[in-house]
């Protein structure tokens, strides 16, 4: 399901992203994702 198709009047593209990204199973999961900091900030993230 493309992002876009799922936003509706009530939800962003960010937060449908950031829904499924919550999410415990499936490909598009926060398990799946690594990310690169260096003391307090943020650099990236990978999500495989």
């Amino acid at each position: 399901m493309a992002l876009i198709q799922a936003a509706s009047d009530t939800k962003s593209v960010l937060e449908v992203g950031s829904d499924r990204a919550g999410r415990e199973r499936g490909g598009f999961s926060y398990r799946n994702a690594r990310i690169a900091c260096s003391a307090a900030t943020t650099l990236g993230m990978v999500l495989s």
